[in-house]
């Protein structure tokens, strides 16, 4: 069932929000729906790559997008490493923004029904990705438990990435240029940005039927 926001919870960004949520809850993670045609989905990657306008060292678009296509184990061996530091970098991004938005006068935005405290901007009503029937394909796609846990630990990666996006978006007026929705269009698309390094950012794309490959 969607979730469906009433029409004057939020003013003028209700309907920008609303929009956010349907994207995020057309995310399946671990669905074998990617593109065959490589070079439109590199060029779709590239496209949403070069949309993500965060500080100077997340100017991804001057790097190469790297698909990696292949089974849950593939995203096991690229998710640990050198990836892991623009992840952590993008959630220190999120702290900061949770920090400049969490009192007043900008707390008086947050309230239910997306934030079901009013004024506490780091606790979210629904979850659009990071919910039980991804817990569950999570299990069933991967052949180890450690495995299965990296899935799901990827999976609130996903997550945070559609809260940051929320919060964004409702203080909208004050960032003109949302930068984490050209993340989200990329889940959608089944791409899972990983990170990037040494000028490469990687993007994993579930599919079973493939061999383990990456983009030239």
């Amino acid at each position: 069932m969607s979730f469906i926001i009433p029409s004057d919870a939020y003013g003028e960004r209700t309907s920008s929000l609303q929009a956010i949520i349907t994207q995020a809850e057309g995310i399946s993670l671990f669905s074998n729906r990617v593109a065959a045609d490589e070079a439109k989905l590199a060029e779709y990657a590239w496209e949403c790559l070069t949309n993500v306008s965060l500080a100077e060292e997340f100017m991804i678009s001057r790097w190469t997008a790297e698909i990696v296509r292949g089974p849950s184990s593939v995203l096991a061996d690229r998710w640990i490493g050198q990836t892991e530091k623009w992840r952590g970098a993008i959630g220190a991004v999120i702290g900061e923004m949770h920090r400049r938005y969490s009192s007043p006068p900008h707390a008086d935005r947050v309230k239910p029904p997306v934030w079901p405290v009013a004024g506490t901007i780091n606790i979210f009503g629904p979850t659009f990705v990071a919910n039980e029937a991804t817990y569950r394909r999570c299990q069933s796609v991967s052949k180890s438990r450690g495995e299965a846990d990296l899935c799901w630990l990827a999976a609130c990666f996903v997550e945070k990435l559609v809260d940051a996006a929320l919060v964004a978006e409702l203080f909208g007026d004050e960032n003109p240029s949302n930068p984490f929705i050209p993340l989200l269009l990329l889940c959608a698309a089944n791409l899972m940005p990983i990170g990037g390094t040494n000028g490469r950012f990687c993007l994993y794309a579930f599919d079973t039927e493939a061999e383990s490959t990456a983009s030239p």
